[in-house]
């Protein structure tokens, strides 16, 4: 009785399991990458957005821009302000007071943090004026 010989046969099984396996990690790779682009383009648009508000910013408080009128000015809106203080008293030599203005957050990117917020800093003097403000991002819930 002849031996069938199923050398071939498993060749091609093995050379169709690679095939399979290449495209497989293709695949991965190629989504991965197209999520890392669309996470880029959202982080772009959200950084325009802080662009946007802090043109609108200095066009209202210039530098120089007394301290209390920004504060009243937030105070009658429903906007995110984070508050940072040196000190207690203003009229401190130390004192330097930076706002966070709070413009998109998100689900952080980094996956140790929680939250990412993107916004502008505005930074306050021992004058209790407006020093300068920026773009900034920051992270919530890093360990």
């Amino acid at each position: 009785m002849p031996r069938l010989h199923l050398g071939g046969l498993r060749n091609s099984f093995l050379a169709s399991g690679y095939s399979i396996a290449t495209m497989l990690v293709l695949a991965i790779v190629l989504g991965v990458r197209e999520c890392a682009r669309y996470g880029d383009r959202k982080w772009d648009q959200r950084l325009a957005q802080a662009a946007a508000f802090k043109r609108e910013f200095d066009q209202r408080f210039p530098a120089g821009a007394r301290q209390a009128d920004v504060d009243a000015y937030f105070q009658s809106r429903t906007i995110d302000v984070k508050k940072y203080l040196t000190s207690d008293r203003p009229d401190d030599p130390t004192y330097l007071g930076e706002y966070f203005i709070v413009v998109s957050r998100a689900k952080s990117r980094a996956w140790y943090c929680e939250i990412d917020f993107v916004g502008v800093k505005a930074t306050f003097g021992g004058d209790g004026h407006l020093r300068k403000s920026e773009v900034e991002a920051w992270s919530s819930g890093c360990p």
